[in-house]
């Protein structure tokens, strides 16, 4: 009974991972670049400086000259609209342990929304950054603060034993330990 039990338990366990991931990949699929009639558009190019410095970079292939063209893309400033108070650490379950970030904060106006979260594993930190939707500046909005709550799944299946750090927006950092291997 406790071998079926446990079984029943692991599956149970995969399942929500796997659908966790997927429910993840769905909402980042846009964050992809996509090929289609000759043309490669890249929604989101970062620099040293700044994360997604350009949104929906496109390239015509010249199969003539055998080069990629550039035929567009939009400059996209850095978002000052999300204000984050607090990031808290969440490790749910048991190995594999699924790992959130729950984060806090507010809008400065009724016009911002959340455009999207996205994040990258270096070495052993995870980069996250939120981002709005751009707001043009002669936008009319309310001047409101309005508070909101955002849970963002990291990828720690399959993570090896070790420290590992995260910051959000380059302001809030943290850290987290996993004493053996993230998988089953």
């Amino acid at each position: 009974m406790n071998d079926f039990k446990n079984t029943l338990i692991a599956i149970c366990a995969t399942l929500f991972s796997v659908t966790t991931i997927s429910a993840y990949a769905e909402s980042t699929s846009h964050l992809l670049p996509t090929y289609k009639d000759s043309m490669l558009i890249i929604p989101r190019v970062n620099t040293e400086t700044q994360e997604k410095s350009y949104r929906n970079v496109v390239f015509a292939f010249n199969a003539s000259s055998n080069s990629w063209n550039l035929i567009d893309y939009t400059s996209a400033p850095k978002s000052q609209l999300l204000k984050i108070d607090d990031v808290e650490l969440i490790l749910y379950g048991e190995t594999p342990l699924q790992i959130f970030l729950k984060v806090v904060g507010y809008f400065t106006n009724g016009c911002s929304a959340f455009e999207n979260a996205s994040g990258f594993l270096e070495e052993n930190k995870f980069n996250v950054e939120i981002n709005t939707s751009y707001v043009p500046p002669d936008a009319i909005c309310a001047a409101v603060i309005v508070p909101f709550e955002k849970t963002i799944p990291l990828q720690a299946y399959d993570l090896k034993a070790g420290t590992y750090e995260y910051s959000v927006n380059g302001q809030h950092f943290g850290s987290f330990t996993l004493d053996k291997d993230n998988k089953f």
